[in-house]
């Protein structure tokens, strides 16, 4: 059995390219660079942070241009990086390891900003995208860093709470036609509630970040001091659809956090007799749709993908039982494997608008396409009870996460294939980047062995593609043993076949997301 405790190591910086070694052949058209975003460093001296995603964050790059590739890694200098490795602990808050008192503050200043959105952490390990033509790197909280794609180098730092008016935010926006860029936040200082806001592309590339920025609308939570945890959401032609999960944020809890030395897991609660709320607003108005949809609890981060058919939302997400963030903490991982308990599944809900809904009768199903399982049944309170279907057959889904799409063509669309990765999960898909057929509910895999776990796919098309699945995938794979190395792997979309590999003598540590950026 493969130890993981090795994947988890802190790397160092490598701001000096490192040529690798090529097998196979990279499509001549694939030119750019993949850029994954990640924890890379745990210890600060004696301290040891509790969880994997509390590791400061790594930037890391394979360039990609005339079937050669180097890699290179950068960390992003964030305030809260800067400052933890100067006092040896974290200055900030981060997800599960609390914040220690700032040495270079007064009593005073400790006490200001323990209550202000100011000392949030701008750790931005979770993910990295377009933004007014600039890349930014983010986290959960209101901070994005800007960073230069050709340096890694890190710029501005931008304040969400007073450019969209949240203090917490979705680490995965969306892009509309016209390349406005919407996503969803929370505001906990002035009234909680969620809040959806659009940014338009830049008018000017020298102004600032998000100028422009408009609220969509806002939303009040279920709960009166609490709100839902959230990680992603789905975006149709005409709708957003935010799904509200019981695992709930204490804005009390997290107002004090600070002060009283929590980190954010310790403001979560679990409320596993709660349902899960299914929250519809329209895109143009921001006003949320009359109809209520409820479903059986469950826990999720990913959005696959949404679309409208026939008067009918389907949305498609990867659930779990429950959260699942232990798998991740240094006392679990110290176990040195994973277990194969509370895997992800890839599920479609359908929501009937309310068109359908105000013409149907109680106690019967309002879903007419022909194509799904997935159920929705008024009820008599007039609430909408909606049962998911699995996305592949039985026996095949178990361990499906981080799934990516063709997001160019398919986003907010109906679509046939879904890519994702059995990353830690030991399950069927176990060691595979996987490809799912939403058609014949059949998943196609691609492994190197156990001693591999690949990361993320993104999809690439190729020039001038007409299929939804033609061009390649791109994915960082690690080793798990020492004596093997770790590399990026390029398949072929359609037939999963491996084309290229390129392997790297340092270790490309293991990243949450990535993008790909073409030149």
């Amino acid at each position: 059995m493969v130890d993981v405790r090795q994947l988890f190591e802190s790397v160092p910086e490598d701001q000096t390219p490192i040529a690798a070694h090529v097998t196979g052949s990279i499509p001549t058209w694939l030119k750019g660079s993949f850029l994954r975003v990640g924890p890379g460093r745990y210890e600060l001296g004696d301290f040891k942070v509790n969880y994997w995603l509390d590791g400061y964050s790594l930037l890391s790059t394979f360039d990609i241009q005339d079937n050669k590739v180097t890699f290179r890694r950068r960390y992003l200098q964030s305030d809260a990086y800067q400052k933890a490795t100067k006092a040896k602990k974290p200055i900030y808050t981060e997800f599960g390891t609390r914040n220690y008192p700032d040495p270079s503050k007064g009593l005073f200043s400790r006490m200001v900003s323990s209550v202000v959105p100011g000392d949030m952490t701008d750790n931005g390990n979770l993910n990295c995208f377009h933004l007014q033509g600039r890349l930014v790197a983010a986290t959960e909280t209101c901070f994005l860093r800007v960073i230069n794609p050709d340096t890694l180098d890190t710029q501005d730092k931008v304040d969400l709470s007073k450019m969209a008016g949240v203090h917490m935010s979705t680490c995965h926006p969306h892009v509309g036609p016209d390349g406005s860029v919407y996503n969803i936040g929370c505001n906990f200082y002035s009234g909680l509630k969620y809040t959806i806001y659009k940014t338009p592309p830049a008018e000017d590339i020298n102004s600032a970040v998000m100028s422009g920025t408009k609220t969509v609308g806002t939303v009040s939570p279920s709960w009166k001091t609490n709100f839902g945890y959230f990680h992603s959401f789905g975006l149709t032609a005409n709708y957003l659809i935010f799904v509200e999960q019981p695992l709930l944020v204490n804005s009390l809890k997290l107002l004090a956090s600070q002060a009283k030395g929590k980190s954010f897991k310790e403001c979560l609660d679990w409320c596993s007799d709660e349902k899960v709320t299914f929250i519809v607003i329209d895109r143009e108005t921001g006003q949320r749709l009359k109809t209520t949809y409820k479903a059986e609890t469950f826990f999720f981060l990913h959005h696959i993908n949404a679309y409208e058919e026939d008067d009918h939302l389907v949305v498609d997400l990867v659930a779990f039982e429950r959260p699942v963030f232990e798998k991740f903490s240094f006392d679990y991982i110290g176990r040195g494997h994973f277990e194969a308990n509370d895997p992800p599944t890839p599920k479609r809900f359908v929501l009937p608008l309310p068109s359908v809904v105000d013409k149907s009768p109680p106690n019967s199903n309002m879903v007419t396409l022909n194509y799904t399982e997935a159920t929705a049944e008024k009820q008599k309170n007039g609430l909408v009870h909606i049962v998911p279907e699995n996305l592949f057959n039985e026996g095949s889904h178990a361990g499906f996460d981080l799934p990516n799409i063709n997001y160019a063509k398919c986003n907010g669309k109906p679509y046939r294939y879904v890519f994702g990765t059995g990353f830690f999960e030991q399950q069927q898909t176990m060691n595979s980047i996987c490809k799912g057929d939403i058609k014949t509910k059949q998943i196609k895999t691609w492994s190197a062995g156990e001693e591999f776990y690949p990361g993320e796919p993104i999809f690439i098309a190729s020039p001038g593609a007409k299929g939804e699945d033609e061009g390649v995938i791109i994915c960082g794979v690690c080793s798990g043993i020492p004596e093997e190395q770790d590399f990026l792997v390029i398949l072929d979309a359609k037939t999963f076949e491996e084309l290229a590999r390129a392997t790297v003598s340092e270790r490309i540590t293991l990243a949450a997301h990535g993008r790909f950026i073409p030149k």
